[in-house]
This record gives C-alpha cells, sequence and structure tokens, in this order.
C-alpha cells in the first residue's frame, strides 16, 4: 500500500521544481520569509495564495499561484493523481501572458530525439513549511528515508490564455492547468 502523501508538501515541491527550470528561474514564495530563490530569479511562483505586499493592491510585476484544481471528475483520477491550476496575474497584459507562457514550458522536457514529451519520471527533492519559521526546508522525513517524490506523468490540459481583467485592481489573469500523477519511488505506480 502507497505510504500517504501531503499535498501541500507535494505542490510545494512541485513548485520549488517547475520554477526552478523555468527559463528564466523563478522565486518561490517572499524570499525575505524563507521562500525559495534561484539566481536570475524574476518573477514569483505562489503555492494556493499569492501574498502581496498590501491586500487588494495589484503589484506591478507578474506572479503566478500554483493551486489544486477541480479539474475533471474525480472518478477520472487515480488516487495518486491531481489535477493543478497556475493562475499567472499582472499588470502588463503581454508580461503575463510571458510569464504564463514560461510556466507551461516547464511542463515539457526534450527526449532523447529532442522532441518536446510532457514531464514523466521526473524526480523532485521534497519540500515542507518549518513548523516554527514557516520558511520552505527539504522535508526531513523524506531525507530520512532518502526519497524525493516521483513525478510519474503530467498531463497538461491545455495551452494559457488570458481570460479577463479585474476592473477595480487592473490585473490580468492568464490561467492554464494539467493533470499531474506522482508518487514515492518505492511505491507501485
Amino acid at each position: 500500500m502507497d505510504t500517504p502523501i501531503n499535498q501541500v508538501n507535494f505542490l510545494l515541491s512541485l513548485a520549488v521544481a517547475l520554477a526552478g527550470v523555468a527559463s528564466p528561474p523563478l522565486s518561490v514564495g517572499d524570499a525575505s520569509k524563507g521562500g525559495v530563490t534561484f539566481p536570475e530569479a524574476t518573477d514569483n511562483l505562489w503555492v494556493l495564495h499569492a501574498v502581496e505586499s498590501s491586500p487588494g493592491v495589484a503589484v506591478s510585476g507578474p506572479y503566478a499561484v500554483l493551486r489544486i484544481y477541480g479539474g475533471p471528475a474525480p472518478d477520472a483520477l487515480s488516487a495518486d493523481e491531481i489535477s493543478v491550476q497556475i493562475m499567472c496575474s499582472g499588470l502588463d497584459q503581454s508580461d503575463t501572458l510571458n510569464l504564463a507562457r514560461r510556466l507551461y514550458e516547464t511542463l515539457f522536457a526534450a527526449n532523447s530525439a529532442g522532441q518536446k514529451k510532457a514531464r514523466n519520471a521526473w524526480m523532485i527533492p521534497g519540500y515542507t513549511k518549518d513548523a516554527t519559521t514557516k520558511a520552505l526546508v527539504l522535508d526531513p522525513a523524506l531525507i530520512a528515508s532518502k526519497q524525493d517524490y516521483e513525478v510519474r506523468l503530467v498531463k497538461p490540459a491545455g495551452p494559457p490564455g488570458l481570460v479577463g481583467r479585474d476592473p477595480n485592481t487592473g490585473v490580468w489573469n492568464c490561467p492554464f492547468s494539467f493533470n499531474v500523477r506522482y508518487g514515492l519511488p518505492d511505491a507501485a505506480s
């Protein structure tokens, strides 16, 4: 029987992995509060919700939020598969769409023939939030068991597209979604 996986910890780990392969890379969360920042990071990726400087005040640069999404009917998903949405938001329509496209490209990797295919069999380090500091840290339980998460299959639903602009803040929104099958490598797929 598979070991239950904390979905929030998996999402944190997926966010760090996607941010690291984005070109240029992104920061995950707020670096001043224990987020993960990659060299040359230009934009921000949040997990579950964005933490803006002032509630209701739009940030100037684009940012993205990775969260669990409704997706297909539950009986269409296996127990180790979730639907994920990445919502990119920003004041500039072009910058927002470009951020969404950059993140969408992280769902693919080139195979040995150089063709882009959806990622699968991708090992990613496990992250969690420190209970005291709330900083993102490598998951001590996974380190102790010498394991990482395995992204077994990524199934993009379609490319990103602008869906509208908030009339109060002027923020453009550009989402895309995908399903991801995941687990620990010693568990049967």
